[in-house]
């Protein structure tokens, strides 16, 4: 069986002190509705109308890709 971590103790979160800025940024901006939508209406269409200009990405993937 897989343990939990209790999310309300800090040692649930020591991990958050070495995660890199750019990591913590996608996991905002891959949560946020307008990045979705606009994702989703991007699929299939060429990467110079990707929107990375618009969200700053360096290199795009869709909202439920993690990184990191």
């Amino acid at each position: 069986m897989m343990t939990m971590n209790d999310w309300r103790t800090s040692t649930a979160y020591q991990y958050a002190l070495t995660v890199p800025v750019s990591c913590w940024a996608w996991e905002f901006l891959r949560r946020n509705g307008d990045y979705q939508a606009d994702a989703a209406g991007q699929q299939g269409e060429s990467a110079s109308s990707d929107g990375t200009g618009h969200w700053g990405l360096h290199c795009p993937g869709g909202p439920g890709q993690k990184r990191g």
